[in-house]
């Protein structure tokens, strides 16, 4: 019935007649550049879920051309959603607010490799059945902000390499996470180089080096942002005590773009990521080398000549 109703209203549109008579001629035809079971890819590049979505319902589609992922109301995804929306390179707009994921098992991957999308809600998601999340939003370079609110994860298992390369993103709140059955954390935070403020809840057991959270110059709660509880090593390490707000430590060093307590070519690579805008800078303050107000190429260049010193 969808697609005779589409191709009917299609019709009209490029022939140039009014619809039943009753509205003005569409004059600018709307054609479907792709058409499953269970999705639309218009030529605007927006992609348009409808029905139950099969695991591998994407397999044919051009991911770099979609734009846009919207859920219709009634939407049910699958049991498992590995590597559902992984590749969506040039997607900048996901919502699955209508999806229905209360028989979804795995999400592993689920969202890998949508590195141009800036923000992510994903509260309204049911994770009650979920045992798996391995890589969920792993190389979403560009995410600064990402809904978990409503997240259930009682039953996962599995949450290595969750947040890899999140480098852009500044504050994370894993309040709702219950980290009780989860046996592997292996790299969680790997390369989140941004992040500045992690609210864990009473359930998240603790941080451990293994997770891979970038430390220096360290970590502290909110109530005492100047004391570093997460040691002096690469990566941090939290025993964590109850729903707590931890803060990194930042330093005032010019050119310490990553806050890490030195000034290197990673500062180097950081503040040129933030300038063109695909990642975020966890120490504004002192790249500001130049003492002008402003961090712009000025400063870029500034830290390059202090580097080749």
């Amino acid at each position: 019935m969808r697609r005779k109703l589409c191709a009917a209203v299609l019709a009209l549109c490029m022939t140039g007649l009014p619809v039943m008579g009753e509205y003005p001629a569409i004059r600018t035809a709307l054609t479907a550049r792709a058409e499953g079971e269970c999705y639309t890819l218009c030529e605007d590049g927006t992609l348009t879920l409808h029905g139950t979505v099969t695991e591998d319902a994407f397999g044919a589609l051009d991911r770099e051309s979609t734009t846009s992922i919207t859920a219709e109301p009634g939407t049910v995804l699958p049991e498992r959603c590995h590597s559902l929306f992984s590749g969506f390179s040039n997607v900048l707009t996901i919502d699955l607010r209508g999806a229905d994921t209360s028989q979804t098992t795995s999400m592993n991957a689920m969202f890998n490799g949508c590195s141009s999308l800036t923000s992510l809600d994903v509260s309204d998601f049911d994770t009650s059945q979920v045992t798996a999340m391995q890589e969920m939003f792993s190389h979403c370079e560009a995410l600064t902000a990402l809904d978990l609110s409503g997240f259930d994860t009682s039953q996962v298992t599995d949450m290595g390499y969750m947040f890899e390369d999140c480098s852009a993103l500044t504050r994370l709140d894993l309040s709702g996470f219950d980290t009780s059955q989860a046996d592997n954390t292996t790299k969680m935070f790997r390369r989140c180089a941004a992040l500045r403020t992690l609210v864990l809840g009473a359930q998240f057991a603790q941080i451990d080096a293994d997770m891979q959270l970038p430390n220096r110059p360290g970590w502290a709660r909110s109530a005492d942002p100047q004391t570093r509880i997460s040691g002096n090593t690469g990566y941090a390490e939290l025993t964590n005590e109850g729903t707590t707000t931890y803060v990194r430590i930042l330093t005032s060093i010019p050119g310490d773009a990553n806050a890490d307590g030195v000034v290197d070519v990673t500062d180097a690579v950081a503040l040129q990521k933030y300038l063109v805008r695909k990642g975020g800078l966890l120490n504004i303050g002192p790249c500001d080398i130049s003492s002008d107000g402003a961090v712009n190429v000025i400063d870029l260049a500034l830290l390059k000549q202090l580097l080749i010193k």
